[in-house]
C-alpha cells in the first residue's frame, strides 16, 4: 500500500512539473496589484463613406396616408349598403 501511494505521489509531481512552461525574454514590471488597462485611441477619426440617400418619392403621398378607424368603417358601411364598389360579402 504504501508503494502505491509513493508511486501516486511522484507522478503527481512529475505532472506539476511537466506543466510548468517559462518564458525567455519576457521581464515584468510594475506592482501585480494595479490593474493592467490598456487604452487604444486612434489619432485620427476613420473615413467614412458619403452614404446617397434618395429623395422619396411624392407619387405615393396619395396612397399612403393614415386612415381614421370611424372613417374607414363609414366607407365600408356604405360601399355595402349602397353597392358604390366592387365589396361583396356572401
Amino acid at each position: 500500500m504504501r508503494f502505491v501511494m509513493a508511486s501516486l505521489c511522484t507522478l503527481a509531481i512529475v505532472a506539476q512539473a511537466a506543466e510548468r512552461t517559462e518564458m525567455e525574454g519576457a521581464t515584468i514590471r510594475g506592482d501585480q496589484e494595479q490593474p493592467q488597462v490598456l487604452f487604444l485611441l486612434p489619432w485620427q477619426p476613420p473615413p467614412s463613406p458619403d452614404i446617397s440617400v434618395p429623395p422619396p418619392r411624392t407619387d405615393l403621398d396619395d396612397v399612403l396616408k393614415p386612415l381614421e378607424r370611424q372613417r374607414f368603417r363609414e366607407e365600408l358601411y356604405f360601399r355595402k349598403n349602397l353597392e358604390l364598389g366592387e365589396l361583396k360579402e356572401d
